[in-house]
């Protein structure tokens, strides 16, 4: 019997799901609740447990595919009649922000500084790196446990958990971004956009789309007020105690040009 993975539903307002990784490949045999894939979106990166016993049949989609919820992803074959069954993942899947109790503890990442070259981190481990004001810098510190080398959720949350070590804020404070040894030539090269970028990109996309940019440049002779602060800056810092600059008589202009025609305060 084959049955049907398909891309789960991690939350209420998401519509699609990204694939991050396979953890086994066609023709791989695999347990019920083992883990078959990771998923990230914009809110959540999570691990995919198989909804059932058998060998994985086909995979139907690659990492950084975009899918939408429903879609079915791969399909794993069981014992059975040969009848097509889909089974959701969102039945087996549960979202926890602390790794299960009976889990056995993360090991405790070392921080190294031969991470120059990742430069990918899921949408979640970037929310949470900013949440908890953790820099380009600082993550690439981190010594990831993921699929070649990539930062997961339990790896910046065992890294958070030590930061408080003195030892290793040390280390962290006096970290700076690393400097490529000098055999190596930067050369251009295209870099696939994560999913954050290409959503931030679609926004600004979209406001250019619908919203007018329009630039207006009129000149306007303002001698008079310019001798005005000149010759009266002294006597108001005297006064007032701070100096007097050319804003309030453009803000003053502003005013008087709402108050003269209001339509150009309308929207």
């Amino acid at each position: 019997m084959l049955v049907d993975v398909i891309m789960p539903k991690l939350g209420e307002s998401l519509t699609e799901g990204t694939i991050i990784q396979w953890r086994k490949k066609v023709g791989d045999s695999i347990d019920k609740d083992e883990i078959l894939l990771e998923i990230g979106t914009d809110k959540v990166d999570s691990e995919i447990p198989s909804p059932a016993v058998g060998v994985l049949k086909e995979i139907l989609a690659q990492p950084n595919d975009v899918l939408p919820v429903n879609e079915v992803i791969a399909r794993i074959e069981t014992e059975g009649d040969g009848a097509l069954t889909t089974v959701s993942t969102e039945e087996e899947l549960t979202i926890e922000e602390t790794p299960p109790a009976e889990a056995p503890p993360a090991p405790t990442p070392p921080i190294t500084s031969n991470s120059v070259e990742r430069t990918f981190y899921t949408p979640l481990v970037r929310a949470m790196a900013s949440r908890e004001s953790v820099s380009e810098s600082e993550l690439a510190l981190i010594s990831g446990s993921g699929r070649g080398g990539r930062v997961t959720k339990k790896d910046l949350v065992t890294y958070l958990q030590m930061r408080n070590d003195p030892a290793l804020v040390g280390k962290a404070k006096a970290a700076t971004v690393p400097t490529l040894p000098s055999a190596i030539v930067m050369d251009d090269r295209v870099e696939a956009m994560d999913r954050m970028r290409q959503m931030i990109a679609e926004h600004m996309r979209q406001s250019i789309d619908t919203a007018a940019h329009v630039y207006l440049v009129s000149e306007c002779d303002v001698t008079h007020v310019v001798d005005y602060v000149k010759s009266g800056q002294d006597a108001f810092f005297k006064r007032e105690g701070f100096k007097l600059t050319y804003t309030p008589f453009f803000v003053l202009a502003v005013v008087k040009a709402i108050q003269a025609h209001p339509i150009f305060n309308a929207s």
